[in-house]
């Protein structure tokens, strides 16, 4: 567990046992170290199609990252590739970077990063959002450290789904299959919010690279949101709810207060929010 940074979050406890004096049980250490800024990778997807958009975030709030101590990197598909590689600010990845490829090209790059780089979270946040870093600093962090899986919003068990969202989006139309639920079967993180995966819960999402793949192949369309939570919580992890992580649609005419707005559609917006920003910090001043 030192080896691959484990034992920040697990201890191994031996047990007593006459019949198998080497017995133990691997047990979740007890005070965990807190997250920090450096301990957090910002993966954003995004594709060729919106440039502008990661544009906009690079001038913008990625532009804060390095120096409150983050790191980041926007996520793209190549399927000519046989290997992911970093270019510039830009992950790539072997996949196809079309709309139903997005859970595949996302576990594709949580596999590279986990085998090259040391961290203890991923933050997947989409390039059409903005964040406030200085709460997800101050009141998201600080509640990680024992958290495996957790989402800014959480979609609830039960509740309706569009099972027919993706309608129209995809590549091919052979993707226009309803989803297999249109009521949630478990909790799960809302992907359009951003969420946060511990570096130990990726390797169950990595064994599933071939199914995925195949899926595709059969034009089969996994919801990224929903799928990755079915995946953890059939390992038995499961989606908290952060606290105090309130969200904002960019249409809101009366934007005050946030942790993060969401689908942002017009890349001049980004301008917008990075000045109301700077004047709400020197206020709180």
């Amino acid at each position: 567990m030192r080896r691959q940074g484990l034992d920040r979050f697990w201890q191994v406890q031996y047990v007593e046992s006459e019949s198998n004096l080497g017995a133990f049980k691997i047990i979740p250490v007890a005070d965990s170290l807190p997250v920090s800024p450096i301990d957090v990778i910002f993966l954003i997807p995004t594709c060729a199609r919106y440039a502008a958009k990661a544009d906009a975030v690079r001038r913008t709030w990625a532009s804060e990252l390095a120096s409150l101590g983050y790191r980041y990197l926007f996520l793209m598909g190549n399927p000519q590739l046989q290997n992911s590689v970093i270019l510039e600010d830009v992950l790539y990845v072997p996949s196809r970077d079309d709309y139903e490829s997005l859970l595949l090209k996302l576990v594709l790059g949580y596999q590279f990063l986990y085998s090259i780089a040391n961290f203890t979270h991923i933050y997947k946040i989409d390039d059409d959002c903005y964040p406030d870093l200085t709460r997800i600093t101050s009141s998201v962090l600080p509640q990680l450290s024992s958290i495996q899986y957790a989402g800014g919003q959480t979609h609830p068990k039960g509740a309706y789904m569009n099972d027919k969202w993706h309608f129209g989006k995809c590549s091919d139309v052979r993707f226009d299959k309803a989803y297999q639920f249109d009521v949630a079967p478990f909790e799960y993180a809302k992907g359009g919010y951003g969420y946060f995966l511990r570096c130990d819960v990726l390797p169950v999402l990595f064994e599933k690279v071939g199914l995925l793949k195949k899926e595709l192949d059969d034009h089969i369309y996994s919801y990224e949101d929903v799928r990755t939570a079915e995946i953890l919580q059939q390992d038995g992890v499961f989606a908290h709810k952060l606290d105090g992580y309130d969200v904002c649609h960019s249409d809101n005419n009366s934007i005050l207060d946030f942790t993060l707005i969401f689908d942002i559609s017009n890349p001049d917006k980004y301008d917008s929010f990075k000045v109301m920003l700077n004047e709400k910090r020197v206020e709180l001043k």
